[in-house]
């Protein structure tokens, strides 16, 4: 057996142009390339337009015909018919092409790429089957059927260095080479299949996990506070609700470190039936919750309210954890509750929930569900955005309607969010955000942290990983690389795309962007970067020197029956000395009655 370092270095030392894929390897003389270099050479991708991606079914058709043609060679009745219409080199043509191509069209690769990883398998398998192993590979695959048949022109070899090589083998070496083909080239099929699995498969997982551990994700909406509630009424120390244990929710404390998530905003979420009631009172008890599991579990979350709080949260490897208050009526139309959920920790504001505020519209005006009230921001809404700016607090538009997203993009003097939501020319539904509003995101230097929810990823009840990465691609085409982030509303949602069941998967969605021909700085940037600099903007507009938003919604915008009007009027009676009021003028009237 000869060295491979020869042939690989005379080959492969310079660049290997194949298409659009560029591979460079070198590796030094007498010495083997590690696996590692090779996989960083030869797995460097060009992606093909989307159209021409291989779909699922090709996948599954390629694996049950490359199943049928092992068999069938493995088969002696099989074997005859099948050997009377191919000849052996065709038949090792099969073999060492087929796995590859099965790969490509099952797993999503790029053909490009795929040839140019053929070429280093080439290379590999010469150092592990030998000189003669790789010439009769090299020759089935090379030769026309006329020079097979019995041409005894020689044969140019694919590596110059190893021409000279080839020329001088014993005679005998030759004729042992050509005994057994089928024999050897059903091994190649099995070699060659592992080998482009390594490579394909492990290298953007390895590269993927290599930059989360610098730059771990920040998600910016994860319901498990509401599970916490709704599984145990909040009481943490309920031996089934331990966070490092807990079962039957999408986040726990081992997968939250399997997905890399450095920074999370907990969603500090009211029903929208709470409007008008008790919204206020389970706003602050879900707040609890959070700052809660920060003091029960201080090895794993940390409890900041800054973007400099988070970057410390990474260097200590804990979990920046954040609160983000998910509906506008968790402030009861009130600027002074808006100011204390500040001062509680509350770092971004949905304007709403599945519900109109009396102050802003939501996501089902646009679906003709809910009739428009404020026609996007009323007065009043207005004021709550110049709150938030001055305040410093993260405008979310997640769940509005498309003319309060527009409203607030083009009042707020900072960059908004929406903390989870996804791109409306793949998926119709009214909570995903529309090309033209995208385009307002990308001139504010906005951020959309796209959603997992299937019927928000693909609009039907079923949808995968490569779907959502369509998403973060639609995004990052029309509003740039710096627009895009990740959302997944984990524990807020039933359904979830294939691939991505729970917050460990994180990796498996970065490794698709890398495959996809991210960069390694847009990754970044779609993991925590693109956050980061939405929030320090929106710290630098923040004033509180500057005096506060103050006045109050008009009485006649608010609803409900239970509410008192202190503050309103000088001396306005409140609704219970109404009713007692009421209650009096009525009293000789019914005593008359009670005469008769």
């Amino acid at each position: 057996m000869h060295d491979l370092s020869d042939c690989f270095v005379s080959c492969s030392s310079r660049p290997l142009v194949l298409g659009e894929v560029e591979i460079i390897t070198a590796a030094p003389q007498g010495r083997h390339p590690s696996p590692r270099a090779l996989r960083q050479a030869c797995c460097r991708r060009a992606v093909l337009p989307s159209g021409l991606w291989p779909s699922p079914g090709s996948g599954i058709l390629a694996s049950f015909i490359y199943f049928i043609f092992r068999v069938s060679l493995s088969h002696p009745g099989w074997s005859t018919v099948v050997q009377s219409q191919l000849t052996a080199a065709s038949a090792s043509w099969v073999q060492a092409i087929l796995p590859l191509g099965l790969l490509c069209s099952w797993d999503y690769r790029h053909l490009p790429s795929c040839l140019a990883n053929f070429c280093i398998f080439v290379e590999m398998g010469f150092h592990h089957v030998g000189q003669a192993g790789l010439e009769l590979l090299t020759s089935d695959l090379g030769a026309s059927p006329g020079r097979r048949s019995g041409s005894s022109q020689p044969e140019a070899h694919p590596c110059p260095a190893r021409a000279s090589q080839a020329s001088t083998e014993a005679p005998e070496q030759e004729q042992q080479r050509r005994q057994a083909p089928g024999d050897f080239t059903m091994w190649t099929g099995w070699w060659l299949w592992p080998l482009v699995a390594m490579c394909t498969a492990d290298f953007f997982r390895d590269e993927a996990e290599r930059i989360m551990r610098d730059t771990p994700v920040i998600d910016g909406h994860n319901d498990l506070p509401w599970q916490l509630l709704d599984m145990f009424n909040n009481r943490l120390q309920d031996e089934r609700a331990n966070l490092s244990t807990l079962a039957g929710t999408h986040t726990n404390i081992p997968k939250l470190r399997a997905g890399f998530v450095g920074g999370q905003f907990w969603s500090v979420y009211t029903p929208c039936d709470t409007q008008n009631k008790d919204t206020v009172r389970r706003t602050l008890e879900q707040i609890d919750v959070v700052q809660r599991m920060c003091q029960m579990y201080p090895d794993t979350f940390l409890c900041v309210t800054s973007s400099e709080g988070i970057r410390n949260a990474f260097r200590e490897g804990k979990v920046a954890s954040l609160i983000g208050v998910e509906g506008g009526h968790s402030i009861d139309s009130s600027l002074g509750v808006l100011r204390a959920l500040y001062q509680l920790g509350m770092r971004y504001l949905t304007l709403t929930h599945s519900c109109n505020t009396p102050w802003a519209d939501n996501w089902l005006v646009d679906t003709g569900d809910s009739d428009a009230h404020s026609q996007g921001l009323s007065s009043f809404g207005q004021r709550v955005v110049k709150e938030l700016n001055r305040l410093g607090v993260m405008i979310d538009l997640a769940h509005v309607s498309v003319a309060t997203m527009k409203s607030a993009l083009r009042l707020s003097r900072a960059p908004v969010i929406f903390s989870h939501s996804s791109a409306y020319s793949l998926c119709t539904s009214r909570r995903n955000v529309p090309d033209d509003v995208l385009q307002l995101v990308k001139e504010s230097e906005s951020l959309v942290m796209v959603n997992f929810y299937n019927n928000y990823v693909s609009c039907t009840n079923k949808a995968t990983l490569f779907q959502v990465a369509d998403h973060l691609d639609h995004i990052k085409k029309v509003a740039g690389a710096g627009a895009v982030g990740f959302g997944g509303d984990f524990d807020g949602v039933s359904r979830l795309p294939e691939g991505l069941e729970d917050v460990s998967k994180y990796p498996d969605l970065v490794a698709e962007l890398l495959r996809r021909n991210w960069t390694e700085a847009e990754v970044r940037g779609a993991l925590a970067g693109n956050l980061l600099r939405v929030f320090e903007a929106v710290e630098k507009v923040r004033d509180l020197t500057q005096a506060p938003e103050e006045e109050p919604i008009p009485l006649d915008e608010l609803e409900g029956s239970c509410r008192t009007r202190y503050g309103y009027s000088s001396g306005a009676p409140s609704l219970y000395r109404r009713q007692g009021f009421l209650l009096a003028s009525l009293a000789p009237l019914l005593l008359c009655l009670w005469l008769l």
